[in-house]
This record gives C-alpha cells, structure tokens and sequence, in this order.
C-alpha cells in the first residue's frame, strides 16, 4: 500500500465498520476451530498494522508477518511482539507449524508475484487437517483508484479463488461473498469515481476508505455484524470481498 495507506488503516482499524465487520466474521472462525482444538497456533500472512492479530491473541498464541517495515512498526505500536518483516514469496514458514493460518486481503497485491506458491506455502506450514482463513477483493471489473491506492494485482471471482485452493491441496469448506447489501451502491461509486479519476491524475491514487459520522459508522457495524451471521450459515452470491475457509487435504 502506499504509505499513508498505513496510517489511514492504523488510525481507522480498531472502529471502522467495515474493519469491525471483517474482524468480527474472521473472530468466528477461529473460535469454531478453538473448539476442536483449545491450543491454537496462529498465523497472520500479511498481518497489516495488527488489529487482527491483537484480537486473535485471546483465543491462542498468534505471530505474523508483514513486508512493510513501517506495518510491523505500528504493530509494535500496538504491543505485538511476534510480528516480523517478510515477503511472503521468500518466506519459509516451515512444514505442519500452525494449526491455523490467516489473510485478510494479501494474495490480491501486486508484490505477490505468483498467489498459487503462496497459497502452497500456507498448505505445507499447516498441521494435518489445519484451517486457512482468507479474504480477497472480488470482481476484476470493480477496480478504481481505491485499487491503485493499495497496490491491487488481482481481484477474484469464486471459482477462481476455489480452483486456486483445491490446486494447493485445500479442500474448501466455506466459501461466501460479504459487504453484499451494500455492494450495489459501493460497485456504482467505484465506477463513477473510476471515470473521474481518469480524468484527474491526484484522484487516481486514492483510497476509498474514510472514517463516516459515528452515528453513520455505527449504524452500518451493527448492519454487517448481522450480514455476518447471515453468511456464517450460507453462502452470500455477490459482494465485494470473498471469504473462505479451507481445510488442508
């Protein structure tokens, strides 16, 4: 991400809605799987500026990584001491060393050079029947400068995504689009803003993502916190991220 990308999400991440929402549905899973196995081993592949991981660190013992040096800076910010620097397509995570892994929105980027070697990385550092949690942006059409902003590579749609991880030996065990209710209007605004920001060079590099009024920022947490349960249980048919689970094979 470009640097004040960093800042945004490090200021912005602990209230966000639409961070909360993502924290609240990843917490769910791992909760699931803190019920079959009480000691868990975590993993954040590209952790960002920690919240995750600060939240994740109730439920068992977390690290992570990240290749920005000033990310895993505000992750020390935060008190997170297991948090290094790394790029994920040099990395060796080891073999069967997590019982969980997870990655929120990272295999999309453009300094991912190849997302299927680093999705095969995830399978070998895994434990036998271990639990990959994964979010990536959904649709290649819906980029805009927001994309720009955060160095998009790739977005996907699920059949995609899925192929990608039975390939790496996952079987899938969720798979659901999320932010659907709103997905109409965001997917209009992208486009619109796509179009001006063709016509402006200092639009096209901006992120999407500001704080809303807290009236505004509440109403629409407590929206997706229940979008959540909804597709906790089923699979939702469109959206602008997609969520998966998938169980090493």
């Amino acid at each position: 991400m470009n640097k004040e990308e960093y800042f945004r999400l490090f200021s912005m991440e602990d209230k966000h809605w639409w961070y909360a929402a993502l924290h609240d549905f990843l917490l769910q899973q791992i909760i699931q799987e803190k019920k079959i196995k009480p000691e868990l081993k975590i993993f954040d592949a590209g952790c960002g500026t920690g919240r995750a991981c600060e939240l994740m660190g109730a439920l068992g013992f977390v690290s992570g990584c990240d290749i920005s040096d000033l990310a895993v800076a505000l992750c020390h910010r935060r008190g997170l001491q297991d948090i290094f620097q790394a790029d994920l397509n040099s990395i060796d995570l080891g073999v069967e060393c997590f019982d969980v892994i997870t990655s929120m929105d990272v295999i999309y980027h453009k300094q991912i050079g190849d997302d299927s070697a680093v999705l095969g990385k995830f399978h070998r550092a895994l434990r036998s029947d271990g639990l990959l949690v994964m979010q990536v942006p959904a649709y290649n059409w819906l980029k805009s400068s927001h994309d720009l902003a955060v160095h998009t590579a790739r977005r996907y749609t699920g059949k995609q995504l899925s192929s990608l991880l039975q390939t790496a030996g996952f079987r899938v065990e969720h798979m659901t689009h999320r932010i659907t209710a709103l997905f109409l209007p965001i997917a209009l605004y992208r486009l619109l803003n796509k179009l001006h920001a063709s016509r402006d060079a200092k639009e096209m590099q901006k992120s999407d993502v500001v704080m809303p009024p807290a009236l505004l920022n509440n109403l629409l947490r407590r929206f997706h916190l229940l979008e959540n349960r909804l597709a906790q249980g089923y699979a939702l048919p469109f959206g602008l991220s997609l969520f998966a689970t998938a169980r090493k094979r």
